[in-house]
């Protein structure tokens, strides 16, 4: 027997809440308790579905442990992921070139579909009349065999310019789908040749010393380091020829970035989850940590690219604009220093605690304490010379779900689905919009079917 919904709806609800006393005392959790307990009253009531029942709990209770297990696994992924944060940037050897980012076209094979299979012509074998067999030859006269040979060939000429026509619409969409794929590929082509040109243009400017060329170069280097997705990597960047310097505006995540909770188990007698907090000073050093290497991973990076000795010196000031960290300011300076390469390359990146590597440039992450003054503002600075990065805002081109046909919500939710890992089994929408759908997900345990409820709210729920 499936576990009543309801009382699964619940205990889901229970186990994600803080079991504090505040919590405790909010109405509506009150309500929901009560509720369960309604449930599981009306259920136990039964022997007949009791053992079921109980059953139904001890999967329930394996399907809980589970969920906790991976809450938990993730989270250990995400400190390792912050803590490795320069490791994974020192192991990259190979120097940024403008070359990989040339675009070659692909070309793709022709697949004219059912327009490339022609169709067999009919066989006048297949129209032509039975021959009468001898004794009932008598009995058929001359009139009757000429009117079946006549409506055999009749029907025969239709079949062939049925075929004819058929023939004709077919070499008609043949050649429209080879004139498809030639103007794709066309295209493709067009495109890879601007995308070049560009590139090229691009790479006779950086050649001949351009101050802003300069600055988009090491704009794509850093455009080019992957950070977890929810890390801003916004820079601003500018090129001092006469200084050979290099003066950049770091973007840094805030606090929210580290995990608040250390450890995550699941009771299964009062069916809770018991969340261990991490201690404020953990919180605070971690963060301090996770700027320290994003900061010395930008030194890395500028330094390891500059193939073409335009870098003395690098001025790199970590900003800050999300509330928490330190104060709720704009445009906060947490990290301001200056550093030649030679004196950069002196160091030793491997150390456990990057904030070492940081005081040795004469540098410390500001949490928590007053603004620093960058050592050079890139406000004051032309900004003719500025090039400015936002590697999130010029990926972010998601689809606005709201404005939508009904029909290409449908189509979305569709092809959603299927990537989530689940079998769509039936699926309709309404007049409204909302999008209902019968899914099977094949996970052991915690699978099953599952009823899809897909609407799109602009307001807040």
């Amino acid at each position: 027997m499936d576990q009543p919904p309801e009382l699964m709806e619940l205990q889901r609800e229970l186990a994600l809440q803080s079991w504090d006393d505040v919590h405790r005392d909010l109405p509506w959790i009150r309500d929901l308790a009560r509720a369960r307990d309604r449930v599981e009253r009306a259920v136990l009531a039964d022997p007949v579905v009791a053992d079921d029942y109980d059953q139904a709990q001890r999967q329930y209770a394996v399907a809980r442990h589970a969920e906790v297990v991976a809450r938990h696994s993730a989270q250990a992924a995400r400190v390792h992921d912050l803590t490795n944060l320069l490791r994974s940037a020192l192991a990259q050897t190979e120097r940024f070139d403008l070359a990989a980012l040339r675009k070659v076209p692909q070309p793709s094979d022709f697949e004219p579909g059912v327009a490339g299979l022609p169709q067999a012509p009919p066989l006048w074998a297949d129209f032509a009349p039975d021959a009468t067999p001898g004794r009932m030859r008598l009995l058929d006269d001359q009139k009757h065999r000429e009117f079946r040979l006549a409506d055999a060939r009749d029907r025969f000429q239709r079949a062939l310019r049925v075929h004819r026509d058929a023939e004709i619409a077919r070499q008609g969409a043949l050649v429209g789908a080879q004139r498809i794929h030639f103007d794709r590929g066309a295209a493709r082509d067009a495109e890879a040749k601007a995308h070049n040109d560009g590139l090229d243009v691009f790479a006779s400017v950086l050649d001949g010393g351009d101050p802003a060329a300069v600055a988009g170069y090491f704009g794509l280097v850093l455009c080019g380091s992957v950070y977890p997705i929810d890390f801003p990597q916004h820079f601003r960047l500018a090129y001092l020829p006469e200084l050979s310097e290099l003066v950049v505006e770091v973007t840094l995540p805030g606090i929210e970035v580290i995990p608040t909770a250390s450890e995550l188990q699941y009771v299964a007698e009062s069916d809770e989850v018991a969340v261990s907090p991490r201690g404020a000073e953990q919180v605070e050093s971690m963060y301090a940590s996770v700027v320290a290497q994003v900061i010395l991973r930008t030194l890395h990076e500028l330094f390891h690219s500059d193939s073409r000795g335009w870098l003395e010196t690098v001025t790199l000031n970590g900003m800050t604009t999300q509330a928490g960290t330190a104060r709720p300011d704009h445009g906060l300076c947490l990290v301001s220093l200056r550093t030649s390469q030679g004196q950069f390359v002196g160091l030793n990146l491997t150390l456990d605690d990057s904030r070492e590597n940081l005081a040795e440039l004469g540098a410390a992450v500001l949490y928590s304490c007053q603004r620093e003054e960058p050592i050079r503002d890139l406000n004051e600075i032309d900004p003719r010379h500025v090039v400015e990065t936002n590697v999130l805002a010029d990926l972010d081109n998601r689809l606005d779900v709201v404005d939508l046909t009904a029909g290409q919500f449908e189509h979305l939710v569709h092809e959603l689905l299927p990537k989530m890992g689940l079998h769509i089994k039936h699926i309709r929408s309404s007049e409204d919009g909302v999008v209902d759908c019968l899914v099977f997900d094949a996970r052991p345990v915690l699978g099953g079917d599952v009823v899809v409820h897909a609407a799109r709210q602009t307001q807040s729920l």
